[in-house]
C-alpha cells in the first residue's frame, strides 16, 4: 500500500511593528507605596494611544521584574500590590509591554516602584525657556511643576538666580521678571535651580531652567556718518574693488552686529 501525498499551501502572516506609544507623564516613569500597603492596592496606572492618538486601546503585559510583589491589570493598565511584604526603602523595576487589537507588541517601558517615601519629580528634568526683550516686569515667562508621590502640596523656590533678574510664586512654579531686559545689554543666557520641597517629610528635588533673552530689534541703525565721500578714485576703476566704506550701528547697543546694505538711487549702475 502507498504512501498518499498531498499538496496544500500555507500562508504564513507575520505581525508588523505596533504603533502604540506609552502616554504616561511625566517620564521616566516612577512610583511609590508604603511597605505596609493592603494587597490589590493601585500603584500605578500604564496607558498608550494608539497612531490615531486613541487611548484605551491596548492590552498590557508585564514582561519581567517585581519579584511577584506586583501584577499588572491587563485590560486597566493598573499595577497592584499582590500583598507578599514589600521590603522598605527597596527600587522594584517592572519591565511592561502594550499590546494592540491585532497582537502586535509596541515598544517596552520600565517603571520604577519605590516601597517608602520618594522625593518630588519635576514634570521635566531640565526646562528651556525662550523670553522676548519685550516681556515686562512681573509677567510669567515659565511654569515649573512637580508631583508629590506622598500627594501633599509642594513649595518652590529659586536657589539659582542670576542677578535677581526671576522670581517664583511659591505655590505655583510660575517663573517671572523682576525687571525688565534687554538683549543689547549683553546678558543673553540664565541658569537657573529651581527646587521643589514637600512640607513634612523633608523630601525635595531640584531642576534646571535655562532662559534665553531673545532679541526684539527695537533699535534701528543708524549710519555712523550722514555723508560718505572718496575722492581720488583711479579711472577706470577696477570692478569689484572697495571704494568706500559705511559703517552703521544700532543706538544704545553694546555689542558689534553685521548688517545689510543696498543702493538706492539710479546712478548705482554706474558703479
Amino acid at each position: 500500500m502507498g504512501d498518499d501525498w498531498y499538496l496544500c499551501r500555507l500562508t504564513l502572516s507575520v505581525p508588523g511593528a505596533s504603533d502604540l506609544q506609552w502616554a504616561m507623564f511625566p517620564f521616566p516613569y516612577l512610583a511609590a507605596v508604603a511597605p505596609d500597603a493592603a494587597p490589590g492596592s493601585v500603584v500605578y496606572r500604564l496607558s498608550a494611544r494608539d497612531g490615531a492618538g486613541t487611548l484605551g486601546a491596548a492590552q498590557f503585559l508585564l514582561l519581567e521584574g517585581g519579584e511577584e510583589h506586583f501584577e499588572v491589570d491587563g485590560n486597566s493598565g493598573e499595577i497592584r500590590t499582590t500583598g507578599r511584604p514589600l521590603t522598605p526603602s527597596k527600587e522594584y523595576l517592572l519591565t511592561v509591554q502594550a499590546v494592540d487589537k491585532q497582537g502586535r507588541r509596541g515598544n517596552r517601558a520600565s517603571v520604577s516602584i519605590l516601597a517608602g517615601l520618594r522625593p518630588p519629580q519635576f514634570t521635566n528634568a531640565s526646562y528651556t525657556v525662550f523670553v522676548p526683550e519685550s516681556t515686562g516686569a512681573g509677567q510669567a515667562v515659565a511654569v515649573v511643576q512637580a508631583i508629590s508621590f506622598q500627594r501633599k502640596s509642594l513649595s518652590y523656590l529659586l536657589l539659582v538666580n542670576p542677578s535677581n533678574l526671576f522670581s517664583i510664586n511659591q505655590e505655583s512654579g510660575a517663573i517671572s521678571l523682576t525687571r525688565a531686559v534687554d538683549y543689547e545689554s549683553g546678558h543673553h543666557l540664565h541658569h537657573l535651580q529651581v527646587r521643589a520641597s514637600e512640607p513634612g517629610t523633608g523630601l525635595s528635588s531640584v531642576a534646571e531652567v535655562v532662559v534665553h533673552i531673545s532679541d526684539e530689534n527695537d533699535c534701528t541703525p543708524e549710519f555712523m556718518h550722514s555723508i560718505y565721500s572718496r575722492d581720488n578714485i583711479r579711472r577706470p576703476p577696477r570692478p569689484g574693488r572697495p571704494c568706500c566704506k559705511a559703517g552703521a550701528q544700532e543706538r544704545a547697543s553694546v555689542t558689534r552686529k553685521r548688517f545689510s546694505a543696498c543702493l538706492c538711487r539710479s546712478d548705482r549702475a554706474r558703479l
